[in-house]
């Protein structure tokens, strides 16, 4: 760690860290081959699932809240109209992951201490989730901190200042995982009460496991 990394660290300990969240609602969907974004959660209210994703975010104390728009950016925009939120635009969604995370860290605060980087499409993502991995990064030197269950690792990832040159080099498809694997940065996991982080919609057969999951209760 660095001089000033080491200063950043021990001043974001000291206070309240500044925390700006990124959602990432980019991608194509090309696995699940629809906008799985807009698929209607089980309940009375039938709200898509970035709202439901995005609202957890609003529900926990990060200070600003990004979402990047790609693939289905009328639509998305559409379900999410009226919250206190930063839209930003990725024309170049098709290339990768790593675009969207580096078009949503411009758009973060100068001072921000860190970064959460959300999922767009975790239907089990509560505010709680949030609180826990916040309150690890407010009284830890960690630069990446991520959230697991049982030992599994989930989503978000919150990631310090320190690690912001490191994202603004991936390319393609990589994300905060491929920070995670390389060693470079200290890193810290909170263990979770649920397995909420860990669920994430790829495919029709991952939301169709997550809705009987829902109706056994």
């Amino acid at each position: 760690m660095s001089e000033q990394n080491a200063e950043e660290t021990s001043e974001r300990i000291i206070r309240r860290p500044h925390v700006d969240a990124v959602v990432l609602a980019a991608g194509g969907a090309n696995r699940f081959g629809a906008p799985k974004l807009l698929l209607p959660l089980p309940g009375p209210t039938a709200h898509p699932l970035i709202t439901h994703v995005v609202d957890a975010v609003l529900a926990s104390s990060v200070h600003r809240v990004i979402v990047v728009l790609g693939a289905s950016a009328s639509p998305v925009r559409e379900a999410l109209a009226g919250r206190d939120l930063t839209l930003v635009e990725n024309s170049r969604w098709p290339e990768g992951m790593s675009t969207s995370l580096k078009a949503g860290l411009a758009a973060v605060c100068p001072d921000a201490d860190g970064v959460l980087f959300v999922l767009g499409d975790q239907p089990g993502l509560q505010a709680k989730h949030i609180h826990a991995l916040l309150e690890a990064f407010a009284r830890t030197p960690a630069d990446i901190v991520y959230p697991t269950f049982r030992g599994r690792r989930g989503n978000p990832a919150l990631m310090a200042r320190s690690t912001f040159s490191a994202l603004q080099e991936l390319a393609g498809d990589q994300g905060g995982r491929a920070l995670i694997a390389s060693g470079r940065f200290q890193t810290l996991a909170v263990e979770m009460e649920d397995a909420g982080v860990l669920v994430d919609i790829d495919t029709l057969a991952d939301w169709e496991r997550w809705q009987n999951q829902q109706m056994a209760g």
